[in-house]
């Protein structure tokens, strides 16, 4: 998964044209936008083993 956080659309579609159209590496990418930021930060709250001592 790649996040990207980017000023445009446009901007956006120069960006895949240059790294995935033009990489013949890059098989398919698929894109998700999100319109609304909830969450602020890249960390991942996971569960801790609370029997381990």
């Amino acid at each position: 998964m790649l996040v990207i956080t980017i000023a445009s659309m446009r901007d956006y579609e120069e960006l895949t044209k240059r790294l995935f159209f033009e990489n013949h590496n890059v098989k398919h990418f698929k894109t998700m936008v999100v319109m609304d930021r909830v969450k602020a930060s890249m960390g991942l709250k996971l569960p801790t083993d609370k029997t381990t001592t």
